[in-house]
This record gives C-alpha cells, structure tokens and sequence, in this order.
C-alpha cells in the first residue's frame, strides 16, 4: 500500500543521454526518428511509383491482375505501417 506519492519535477538537462560522448536530449532523439520516419516514406512511395507505372501495361492480363491486387494490399500495409505512432512509443 502506498503512503504518500512525491511529485520531482526533471528539467531538460537531467533527461539527456550521452550517445557516442555527445549529449542527446530525448526531444531531439524523437525528432531524428521522425525525420528519418519521413525520409522513409517517401523512398517506399517513389520505389512504389516506379514499380507501380513499369507495371501498369501488364495489369490487362488475369495473372497480372491479381499481381496487381497483391501489390495495391502491400502498398495499403505500408501506408499504415508509416502512419502509425507505435514506432516512437
């Protein structure tokens, strides 16, 4: 059973890390995640463009348009895989 709860309050300058001899706020830890979060995203965006067009002639054909249904489920399995918060939590 707890008796009493104590409140600290931490500034920023107790919350930074040291990475590699260099201090490294937590802020700015989850600000490089989520640039390199977006740089993420738009590489498998243009890598799906060029995929997606060099095959769009061969969508006419039945085998190809089932292709085309597994690649259009990957892609709706990458947007959410980038547009979901639990990568920083």
């Amino acid at each position: 059973m707890v008796e009493s709860v104590t409140l600290v309050r931490v500034s920023q300058l107790e919350c930074e890390r040291v990475v590699d001899n260099v201090p490294v706020s937590v802020a700015s830890l989850k600000s490089m995640i989520e640039s390199i979060k977006h740089v993420f995203q738009i590489i498998l965006l243009v890598w799906f463009i060029v995929i997606y067009t060099a095959m769009l002639p061969k969508l006419s054909t039945g085998r190809c348009a089932q292709l085309h249904s597994e690649w259009r489920n990957l892609f709706d399995r990458l947007v959410r895989f980038c547009h979901s918060s639990d990568i920083l939590d």
